[in-house]
C-alpha cells in the first residue's frame, strides 16, 4: 500500500527532529571526517566558511520533521545559502552530489544508532524526504549561481567581443586618417622641395646671367660669384639631409665617435652660423660651459645637430632678432640649448614638431620655408648618440627653445700630433691628373679648376680613352666617375693599377653614392679615396696637394656618409 509524501510531511515525528536538533555539532563532525576521507581532493573541503553554515540546514531539517503545515519549508533559505556557498568556494557539481550522499548515509547511520528502537518505515520516509527536498533545493541553488556565472561569463564575452571589435573600427580609422595624413604631408613636401629647389636653382641662373654679361673686376661679378657658391651650398645641404632621412630610417648611417669638446663644438657651430645670423639682422649669444664637457660624438653629426638648430632659429625669428646658444652640465648630461624669440610653435604643433615633414608655418606663411626635414634628423641623431632633445615654447610670437641632453664621456680626448692642427697651409704642388667622367660639363669643369689651380690635367669620358691615356701620360692622381658607360669605374681603377702600372699613383672615385656598400666597394677595386659628389674645390685641392685629407678610404663630400 503506498502512502502519500504529504501525509507523512504533515506528521509529527518529534523523536527524530530532537537528535538530529541536540546532535548536530556530533553529526556534522562525523559528516566532515567521512567526507575529507573520501573525497581528499576536494576543493576547500569542509573549510570553515563551509562548516559555518550546517548547524542551521541541519536545524532546518529537523523542523521540518515536526512541522504540521504542508507549506512550510524551515530548510528552504539555508539549503538555498548552503548551495551558493558551495558554488562560491569552488567545489563541482559532482563533488557536491556525493557530499550530499554522504551526509544522507551518516544522518541515517546516527538516527539509527540513538534511538532505542528501529525507525519505523514512516519515519525513515520523514527523513528521506526532508532530505531529498534539501539537498535538491541546495543542488539547484548551486546550479542557478553556476548558470547566472555562465551568463554573465557570456554576456561579458560578447560585450569584449564588440569593445575589440568598434576599438579595431576605430583603429582602421584612424590608420585610414593617418595614412590620409600622410599622404597629405608627402604631396606638400614634394610641392616644397619643387620650391626650395627653384629657390637656389633661381638664383644660380640669375648669378650665372651676371656673370656672362659683367666685367671679372666689377663687383657685382664677385657677388654673383658669391651667391652661385652659396647657393650651390644650400642646394647641397638639401639634398644632404634627405640622404641623411634616408639613412637612418634604413639604419645604415655610421657614426664615428670620440672624445669631443662641447665648447669647441659649439664654438664652430656658433661661427658657422653667425654669417647667417648677422646677414639677417640677428644677434646670436654664446654661452659656453663654465667648465670643460666630454662628450662622446660623431663631431660632424654633432655639428649637423647644432647647425640645424641654429639655421632653424635663425629661419623661424623675423626681423632683428635674438638666438642663445647655451651649455651646461646637469648631473652626468650635458645639456645644450638653442633659445629664440621668434615666431614660437603653437601648442597643438609641440608633440609633432619632430616629425618628419612638419612645420611650425606653411611655406607659403614665412620667406624662409624649409623641407620640415631638419628637426627629424636633429632627433634621430641624437638619439643615436643616446640623448633626447625637446621643444617648448610658450604659443605665437614667443620664441621657442630646443634642449638636447646627452650622456658626458668618461674618456679623454686623444693628444694632438705635432703639426696636426687643421689650420696649417697646404703645400702646392703641381700634379699630373687624369680626370674620367662621361658627363662632359662636369669633367670639363673639374679639369679647368685643377688647370687654374696650377695641375697638368687630362681628360677622359669612358674607360678605354681613360687607359690609352693612362698608359702613355702615366698620372700621378686619376679622378674617375663610378657611373661610366660600359666600364664602369670599379672594372677601370683595377684595370688601371694592374694592366697600367698606376700601382703608386692615388685613385680617387666621385660618385653620387655614399653608402657603406659603395665604400667597400671602392676599396675592393683598388680605389684610396671615395669622394660623394659634389665635392668642394677646396677638399678636392688639399687632397691632390697632399694635405690633411689623403689617407684612409673616409674621405667624401658633405654628408657623404
Amino acid at each position: 500500500m503506498s502512502i502519500d509524501p504529504e501525509v507523512i510531511r504533515a506528521e509529527f515525528h518529534v523523536v527524530i527532529a530532537r537528535v538530529i536538533e541536540e546532535n548536530a555539532g556530533v553529526i556534522i563532525d562525523r559528516w566532515r571526517r567521512r567526507a575529507v576521507a573520501e573525497q581528499p581532493n576536494a576543493r576547500r573541503v569542509h573549510e570553515q566558511a563551509v562548516l559555518d553554515h550546517l548547524p542551521d540546514l541541519l536545524r532546518a531539517i529537523g523542523q521540518s520533521l515536526r512541522s504540521r503545515d504542508p507549506g512550510a519549508e524551515p530548510y528552504e533559505r539555508p539549503a538555498r545559502q548552503h548551495g551558493g556557498q558551495r558554488w562560491d568556494t569552488g567545489w563541482s557539481l559532482t563533488e557536491l552530489v556525493r557530499d550530499y550522499q554522504i551526509l544522507r548515509l551518516v544522518l541515517l547511520e546516527f538516527i539509527e544508532e540513538s534511538l532505542d528502537r528501529p525507525p519505523s518505515v514512516r519515519e525513515w520516509m520523514a527523513i528521506g524526504l526532508a532530505l531529498d527536498e534539501t539537498i535538491g533545493t541546495s543542488v539547484q541553488t548551486y546550479v542557478d549561481h553556476r548558470e547566472a556565472e555562465t551568463r554573465d561569463l557570456e554576456r561579458r564575452r560578447v560585450e569584449q567581443e564588440r569593445a575589440l571589435q568598434e576599438s579595431y573600427q576605430q583603429a582602421l580609422l584612424e590608420q585610414a586618417e593617418a595614412l590620409k595624413k600622410n599622404d597629405r604631408h608627402k604631396n606638400e613636401f614634394l610641392a616644397l622641395l619643387g620650391h626650395e629647389l627653384r629657390n637656389p636653382l633661381g638664383a644660380m641662373s640669375n648669378a650665372l646671367e651676371l656673370t656672362r654679361v659683367l666685367d671679372p673686376e666689377d663687383p657685382d661679378f664677385r657677388q654673383a660669384s658669391e651667391i652661385l657658391k652659396r647657393q650651390l651650398h644650400q642646394m647641397e645641404r638639401l639634398v644632404d639631409d634627405l640622404l641623411d632621412i634616408s639613412r637612418i630610417s634604413r639604419g645604415v648611417i655610421e657614426l664615428k665617435m670620440q672624445p669631443v669638446e662641447l665648447a669647441t663644438a659649439m664654438r664652430d657651430a656658433d661661427s658657422a652660423a653667425r654669417p647667417l645670423a648677422e646677414a639677417r639682422g640677428h644677434q646670436l649669444h654664446l654661452e659656453l660651459p663654465a667648465r670643460p664637457i666630454l662628450l662622446d660624438a660623431d663631431p660632424a653629426r654633432l655639428q649637423q645637430v647644432l647647425m640645424n638648430l641654429l639655421i632653424n632659429a635663425v629661419k623661424y625669428t623675423p626681423g632683428s632678432g635674438h638666438i642663445w646658444l647655451s651649455g651646461e652640465v646637469v648631473g652626468d648630461r650635458a645639456v645644450i640649448r638653442v633659445k629664440d624669440d621668434g615666431i614660437g610653435i603653437p601648442a597643438e604643433m609641440l608633440p609633432d614638431i619632430f616629425d618628419l615633414f612638419m612645420q611650425a608655418q606653411p611655406a607659403s606663411r614665412h620667406s624662409e620655408g624649409g623641407l620640415g626635414i631638419g628637426l627629424t634628423l636633429v632627433r634621430k641623431l641624437v638619439e643615436l648618440h643616446g640623448g633626447t632633445v625637446t621643444a617648448a615654447s610658450d604659443g605665437r610670437g614667443r620664441g621657442c627653445q630646443f634642449e638636447v641632453s646627452l650622456p658626458v664621456s668618461t674618456r679623454q680626448p686623444a693628444a694632438e700630433s705635432p703639426g696636426g692642427n687643421d689650420s696649417t697651409p697646404v703645400r702646392s704642388v703641381r700634379m699630373r691628373v687624369l680626370v674620367v667622367d662621361d658627363n662632359l660639363d662636369v669633367g670639363r669643369t673639374l679639369a679647368a679648376l685643377l688647370k687654374h689651380a696650377g695641375h697638368d690635367v687630362r681628360l677622359a669620358h669612358d674607360g678605354p680613352a681613360a687607359i690609352q691615356i693612362a698608359r702613355d701620360y702615366q698620372p700621378e692622381t686619376v679622378l674617375v666617375d663610378i657611373g661610366l658607360p660600359g666600364m664602369d669605374g670599379y672594372e677601370l681603377a683595377r684595370r688601371l693599377r694592374n694592366e697600367v702600372g698606376l700601382e703608386r699613383a692615388m685613385l680617387a672615385a666621385l660618385t653620387g653614392y655614399g653608402h657603406e656598400e659603395d665604400r667597400r666597394r671602392s676599396d675592393e677595386a683598388g680605389f684610396d679615396h671615395h669622394l660623394t659628389k659634389p665635392v668642394r674645390s677646396e677638399m678636392l685641392l688639399s687632397l691632390l696637394s697632399g694635405g690633411r685629407l689623403k689617407g684612409p678610404l673616409v674621405v667624401s663630400g658633405e654628408g657623404g656618409n
